[in-house]
């Protein structure tokens, strides 16, 4: 029962880690000088493909906005999916590929020296990875007290 909770925590995580990064997407407030000046670039540089005009600023709100969407959604899947698991089903597999899943985010974060997706994800893989360990050794037999 405990890679259960751990699962159920990992996977609130990754959607809340979701709806902060959509919500940063999102939320422009007064923004510095530079980066102002960056975006006004971004937006002047503009792409041409399969007859639509649209500029590298708007690339990069696409992206981090699927993001945001693709780890809500994710964990809700998670949520929904560890709801309906009969009480007998392994939860191991499912538990080691969100771990991987996690693991390659937090790559990406630390690749890019992003502090809070690396503090989000690595707890969030922290908690994928204790639940695919207890459900693992729970499924070889050995004594989880």
């Amino acid at each position: 029962m405990r890679g259960k909770g751990f699962f159920m925590v990992g996977s609130a995580g990754l959607a809340l880690g979701g709806l902060l990064h959509l919500s940063s997407q999102l939320g422009h407030g007064d923004i510095p000088l530079t980066r102002a000046a960056v975006e006004a670039a971004m937006r002047a540089y503009k792409i041409e493909m399969m007859g639509m005009t649209f500029s590298l600023k708007d690339v990069m709100d696409a992206w981090g906005i699927s993001f945001g969407v693709l780890a809500i959604f994710g964990g809700a899947q998670n949520l929904v999916t560890v709801s309906l698991l009969p009480r007998s089903a392994g939860l191991g597999v499912l538990s080691a590929t969100s771990a991987l899943a996690s693991a390659v985010l937090l790559g990406v974060a630390i690749s890019y020296h992003i502090a809070p997706p690396i503090v989000v994800f690595s707890s969030v893989f922290a908690c994928f990875a204790a639940a695919t360990f207890l459900e693992l050794r729970q499924g070889t037999g050995a004594s989880g007290a």
